[in-house]
């Protein structure tokens, strides 16, 4: 059923104000979803909404609405969402299923599971400025796994914050963002990645994948704080890694970094272990505007492997360690 509401009031129920089920899909304009016992607006797992625009969900005992993950593209900014018993809207878990665009809210999307953006048709999702997305223990971001998948971070002035959901928010709290061989040219701009690593290596992880990073920090992870792996590269510009527990940004054997002086402009500092691993025919990729200094390891570690084209090794601010034949 698809009934439309407009400047209609739902007040004082005893329960969800609106009780979307499966195969629904309302619209509401205008409206007031106030003072009920239990959530604003409840969609279930197959529900979703139609026209969302204007309206004011706040006084209710829980979330001001409760959704899954392809109905979070209907939620308007002009929406107010603040003043209920639980400040953030709750996103459970499931599938981006057409081109998405989540814009900030005045309050946080909180996600309960994985978020899954990869489609056989192909799907993107972009996050505008100054959205804010915190995950409940064994969240994650996952894109291109298995199926084509795009996630564009638009953070601008405005960074977007992926983060945890705790109260008092801990490394190792959610997975974190994983980039898989499907990926259809993801670009993270203005993005905040904290606390993640569970179980996991890295807050932002990359198999088979080319991953482009710019403007963005990734701290206080439960291991590195970028994990390069086979197939994958990495392209990073004026970014910060800071306060992960074990390497800054770790390239393994298999993974790279992109061609055409694509690390510049870093800061990689207060990590457990070496502020950068990397093979050997990467380290001139490196130019001389990074900061690795204040890692608990204050050398950029170098795991061997061969050069296999010319390239300058740039005097940086901390020295080189040779771990391997080069």
């Amino acid at each position: 059923a698809s009934p439309g509401f407009a400047d209609t009031s739902i007040r004082r129920n005893l329960g969800h104000g609106l009780d979307v089920r499966t195969g629904g899909r309302p619209s509401l304009v205008g409206c007031a979803v106030e003072d009920n016992t239990d959530d604003g607006i409840h969609v279930a797992d197959r529900g979703l909404l139609g026209a969302f625009e204007g309206n004011t969900l706040t006084g209710n005992g829980r979330y001001p609405v409760q959704l899954p993950v392809p109905a979070v593209d209907a939620l308007d900014v002009a929406t107010m969402y603040a003043g209920n018993g639980a400040d953030r809207v709750l996103v459970t878990s499931g599938r981006v299923s057409g081109d998405a665009v989540w814009e900030a809210l005045d309050v946080p999307l909180v996600i309960e599971g994985t978020i899954t953006v990869a489609d056989p048709g192909g799907v993107s999702l972009t996050l505008g400025g100054g959205s804010a997305l915190w995950f409940e223990s064994g969240g994650a971001l996952r894109v291109g796994e298995g199926e084509p998948g795009r996630l564009m971070v638009d953070g601008g002035e405005v960074p977007v914050t992926l983060g945890s959901a705790a109260l008092e928010p801990a490394a190792g709290d959610w997975i974190g963002v994983h980039i898989g061989g499907e990926d259809t040219g993801s670009v993270f701009e203005g993005m905040t990645v904290s606390h993640a690593g569970q179980g996991q290596v890295g807050c932002v992880y990359a198999l088979g994948a080319a991953v482009e990073i710019r403007a963005s920090t990734i701290s206080d992870c439960a291991n590195e704080g970028i994990y390069i792996n086979t197939g994958a590269s990495l392209a990073m510009r004026a970014s910060t890694v800071e306060r992960c527990a074990t390497e800054g940004v770790f390239i393994s054997q298999a993974g790279a970094l992109a061609e055409g002086g694509s690390f510049t402009g870093n800061i990689v500092t207060e990590n457990g272990g070496h502020p950068l691993s990397t093979p050997a025919r990467w380290v001139g990729q490196l130019d001389a505007t990074n900061r690795f200094a204040g890692n608990g390891t204050d050398r950029v570690r170098i795991t061997g492997g061969d050069v296999a084209q010319s390239a300058l090794w740039r005097v940086h601010d901390v020295p080189y360690e040779i771990d391997g034949a080069v």
